[in-house]
């Protein structure tokens, strides 16, 4: 009797133990930067926040081709992911904790988004979204003058 106690009680620990490793252990934490594509809120009972950011550069995903490099990500904090909302175009740098297992009312992600280190606002001169704007137009100071329609048009 004495025995089977213990050995509840034993393995009563170890559950707790590897519950408590693989879903509130923070495994990492480090930051991302990219730009914010979305941020919704959703969920059956527990609403949460989830997201992703857009980061520069291309990766292969494995021998089909290549894909955009995407960071899935879950926000805890609801001022937090209504600012992430409100970012537009800028670029923005998210210091996060990654975690083994997503729990539900936590997010669906790994990764929980916590801080912004900071947001890069678009320069109007450097336009990249429509970079036709920034180009010159090459028939501005030719002899016969005749530029009446843009080039690019």
């Amino acid at each position: 009797m004495k025995i089977g106690c213990i050995i509840t009680a034993v393995l009563g620990v170890i559950l707790l133990a590897v519950g408590y490793i693989s879903f509130y252990w923070e495994f990492a934490d480090g930051i991302k930067t990219g730009q914010v594509n979305f941020v919704t809120r959703k969920g059956y009972i527990w609403k949460t926040y989830e997201g992703r950011l857009i980061q520069q550069g291309i990766k292969s995903k494995g021998q089909q081709g290549l894909g955009s490099n995407e960071f899935d990500f879950s926000v805890e904090d609801d001022s937090l992911a209504r600012t992430l909302e409100l970012v537009g175009e800028s670029i923005v740098t998210v210091r996060y904790k990654e975690f083994n297992h997503a729990l539900w009312w936590r997010g669906n992600s790994n990764y929980v988004v916590y801080k912004i280190e900071k947001i890069i606002e678009p320069s109007s001169s450097n336009d990249m979204i429509n970079p036709l704007n920034n180009m010159v137009d090459p028939s501005v100071g030719t002899e016969d003058g005749a530029a009446d329609e843009k080039w690019y048009e």
